[in-house]
């Protein structure tokens, strides 16, 4: 069994584009930085306001809250880098879901990371990658974490559960893999 597990696993990941991955993608980290660290409220208001773009569906939100080199390692497929990339890969879960909404179920913060557990819920009345319309009202969960300097994201990391997702729409043994 533990073998099947581990071949599967492989399948997945050679399966996947190739491009950046998490570990080539985390920036080297700069020289000293000129603003003060923040403090724990301000670090969870910058976290929550960027993972609050998927209830307001305004990408524009990240020219205001994220880093312009801003990294996001989506847990499966490739990393998005810069702000236009981020929007285009967020903007797509839009159009599958216009009715998306999340919840935030737990927010967490050590040092320059915020931690925010949560859960989303939306009906299906679009292409999602290869997917075409279901109507199905799906609900998944997921962790973003966040890394936060100068009050701005640089670099977050979103675990999700994209497989539930897919059994939902009707897609069993497939991956989520978010691309723009």
């Amino acid at each position: 069994m533990r073998k099947l597990i581990a071949c599967l696993c492989l399948a997945l990941f050679a399966a996947l584009p190739s491009g950046v991955i998490a570990q080539d993608a985390t920036p080297i980290a700069s020289p000293a930085t000129t603003c003060a660290p923040a403090t724990r409220d301000e670090s969870i208001t910058v976290a929550e306001t960027y993972l609050g773009v998927w209830n307001s569906h305004d990408v524009a939100t990240f020219d205001e809250i994220a880093d312009p080199g801003v990294i996001h390692h989506w847990g499966q497929g490739r990393d998005t880098v810069g702000i236009p990339d981020l929007k285009t890969a967020t903007a797509a879960f839009f159009v599958a879901f216009p009715d998306l909404a999340m919840t935030f179920d737990d927010v967490l913060v050590d040092g320059d990371k915020v931690v925010i557990r949560w859960t989303l819920t939306g009906t299906q009345d679009g292409p999602f990658f290869g997917i075409e319309p279901t109507g199905i009202t799906a609900t998944w969960t997921g962790v973003n974490i966040y890394r936060i300097s100068c009050g701005k994201v640089v670099e977050s990391w979103g675990e999700a559960d994209g497989l539930g997702l897919r059994q939902q729409l009707g897609a069993p043994g497939t991956v989520a893999t978010p691309q723009p």
